[in-house]
C-alpha cells in the first residue's frame, strides 16, 4: 500500500483542493503528524463527498471528529471506491512511465552491433539478456482468471476507511 501522505497528496492535487499556497505534501504531512493515518484520508474524502474542495474544510472535519474522538463520515463504500480508484488508476500509469524509462535507459546502456558475422545467429539482439533482467518473461494464464492484488489493496481502502469508524 502507498504512504498515506503519498495518497492524500494525490487526492488533494487530483481534486484541485484550494491548498492556500502549501504544497500537498506539506500539508498531509501536517494533518498526519496530528492524527490517525485512516482519519485523514477519511476526512479528505469526506470533503470531497461534501464538495469542499479547501484545506480548511478537511482541517475542520479532521477537528470535529478529534473532537468527538471517532470519525463521523457521510460517504458510502461505493464513493469512496469511485474516489480511490483515481489514484490506483494514477499509480498504474506512473508504474508504465517508470517501466518504459527502465527499458529506454536498459536499450541505451545496451552494446549496438551493427553486422552479424557470417556462420552466427542473430536470435537475440544486443542487449535482450539485460532486458530479460528487467522485465522477465512472464507465463501465459489465458483463459485463467486471477486477481489483482494491487487492485484488491485499493478496492478494500473504502472498508478498511469504514470499519474504523
Amino acid at each position: 500500500m502507498q504512504n498515506p501522505a503519498v495518497s492524500t497528496s494525490m487526492l488533494l492535487e487530483n481534486y484541485s483542493f484550494e491548498l492556500s499556497g502549501k504544497e500537498p505534501e506539506q500539508v498531509a504531512n501536517n494533518w498526519l503528524s496530528l492524527y490517525p493515518s485512516k482519519w485523514v484520508m477519511a476526512a479528505v474524502v469526506e470533503a470531497i463527498y461534501q464538495g469542499r474542495y479547501k484545506v480548511n474544510s478537511v482541517n475542520r472535519i479532521l477537528e470535529y471528529w478529534g473532537f468527538r474522538g471517532q470519525p463521523n463520515h457521510h460517504f458510502d463504500y461505493t464513493f469512496a471506491s469511485i474516489v480511490c480508484r483515481q489514484l490506483l488508476e494514477d499509480a498504474e500509469h506512473e508504474a508504465e512511465q517508470d517501466k518504459a524509462s527502465q527499458l529506454e535507459a536498459a536499450e541505451s546502456m545496451a552494446p549496438v552491433s551493427m553486422a552479424v558475422p557470417m556462420g552466427t545467429s542473430a536470435a537475440a539482439p544486443p542487449g535482450s539478456t539485460q532486458l530479460q533482467a528487467l522485465y522477465p518473461p512472464q507465463p501465459s494464464n489465458m483463459g485463467q482468471n486471477h486477481p489483482n492484488i494491487d487492485i484488491q489493496k485499493w478496492v478494500r481502502l473504502p472498508v478498511r476507511l469504514s470499519a474504523h469508524y
